[in-house]
């Protein structure tokens, strides 16, 4: 295993991490009761409630494209700009899910026109953008809501995606300094730790990247992603060092993380390097 060998990996499982880290930080939830609430003293003709308990509960079910239709049957409609403005973001939301992200930073660019100081759609929007791979823009989203300051939860979230889009642009210096604005503020969230442990691996400070992956795995014991990149980088140490072919007692460390890991399920990676370090 050579110094790129183990840098490509560090960069793959520190991209896994986006989607679960997406999924555990929706940025906002319509509230059916709300939207009844805002359909109070609409005209009957059509029962635009229907419509929305229909809508939302496809989009629960994951029929995202069958949601969507009744979202824009929605936006045709004579509703308030609230209303609007909530079935925007819930399309958009939708059209994320199936990746037509064109379509969803387009809905929450109308979004936020209707509500400027909604910074959640902004961080929607930027999520978009990042998975568009417009990185610039995300950038300019993220920033925004930092620079307001208004939100603790919406801040975070934004610097975390910005020590994303760093890391994606091989800036990890940079995405360093953005993981170490979130531990300050949150010192126990697993993901920074291991996204810093992941950027300094790309450093080749192996040594900085095991206590990183320590922490994350302090906080959470069965983060298989971290376990594997512990254990690559226990690896990277001996290797970096001309040690290509190193003895049981010094991987011994490394075959603890990589079996591990193996065992909760990260066949895919870890199944050569435990062939290759630890039979």
């Amino acid at each position: 295993l050579d110094k790129s060998c183990g840098l490509v990996h560090a960069e793959i499982i520190a991209e896994n991490v986006v989607a679960h880290y997406k999924m555990k930080r929706v940025t906002l939830i319509i509230f059916f009761g709300l939207i009844t609430h805002l359909f109070y003293g609409q005209q009957k003709t059509v029962n635009l409630e229907d419509y929305v308990r229909q809508a939302l509960s496809d989009h629960k079910s994951k029929k995202y494209n069958s949601a969507i239709e009744k979202y824009s049957r929605i936006l045709k409609l004579d509703t308030t700009d609230e209303i609007r403005r909530q079935v925007l973001i819930k399309r958009g939301l939708a059209y994320n899910s199936i990746k037509r992200f064109d379509l969803s930073i387009l809905d929450f660019t109308n979004s936020i026109k209707l509500d400027s100081t909604d910074l959640a759609s902004f961080v929607d929007r930027g999520l978009a953008f990042y998975f568009n791979k417009e990185y610039n823009k995300a950038e300019i989203d993220f920033k925004f809501v930092i620079e307001k300051d208004t939100n603790e939860r919406m801040s975070e979230n934004s610097r975390y995606w910005l020590s994303k889009i760093e890391f994606k642009r091989g800036n990890y210096n940079q995405a360093i300094i953005y993981c170490n604005q979130l531990i300050k503020k949150n010192k126990k969230d697993a993901e920074f730790y291991f996204l810093r442990g992941s950027a300094n691996s790309n450093l080749l400070n192996y040594k900085i990247a095991i206590t990183d992956y320590d922490s994350a795995i302090k906080i959470n014991p069965n983060y298989i992603e971290a376990l594997t990149n512990r254990g690559v980088a226990k690896i990277n140490i001996l290797t970096s060092k001309g040690i290509l072919k190193p003895k049981k007692r010094q991987t011994k460390s490394a075959c603890k993380d990589l079996k591990k890991a193996y065992e909760l399920g990260d066949k895919a990676n870890t199944n050569d390097l435990i062939f290759i370090y630890c039979k």
